[in-house]
């Protein structure tokens, strides 16, 4: 489960699930232009996409990363949060989508630049923070499906 993951990177940039998909959509020359979610998310993917339009319908209120927890503990860390509610939360989607669809017209935002050779790694709980290591020549598409080396090296 992502749970037991403490941190996924690639070319050293660490990345949540939106990052893993971004940046493989991006190298298909598909932009990522809009992104609702959580506040933490929606900083993660303004950070990681230069000119994308956010949107956050809630905030957590746990304090901490939480990496500190067993793998059970910690799926259950990030519950609490503070949501808007559903009505204004639909509201402020729709503008925001509809503003990265007018914005997108006329603007180049919303693709993530990585240069190859392209480098994973992963640090897991269970692995006493040695981190497991995947490389790819040429394609982020490839390295992101492919396993991890059982004993982290290259």
């Amino acid at each position: 489960s992502s749970f037991r993951r403490l941190d996924l990177s690639v070319n050293n940039i660490s990345i949540g699930e939106f990052g893993y998909f971004a940046i493989c959509a991006s190298e298909l020359g598909v932009r990522s232009i809009f992104a609702s979610g959580d506040e933490a998310f929606t900083k993660e993917a303004q950070k990681l996409t230069p000119g994308i339009e956010t949107v956050s319908v809630k905030r957590g209120t746990t304090p901490g990363k939480g990496d500190e927890l067993p793998t059970t503990a910690y799926g259950k860390h990030n519950l609490g949060a503070i949501h808007f509610h559903p009505d204004k939360a639909c509201k402020l989607i729709k503008e925001g989508a509809l503003k990265a669809i007018k914005r997108a017209k006329t603007e180049k935002f919303g693709l993530i630049r990585l240069r190859p050779p392209f480098r994973c790694a992963a640090v897991f709980r269970s692995n006493e923070n040695k981190p497991l290591v995947k490389t790819h020549p040429s394609s982020v598409i490839a390295l992101m499906n492919m396993l991890f080396y059982k004993k982290g090296g290259e």
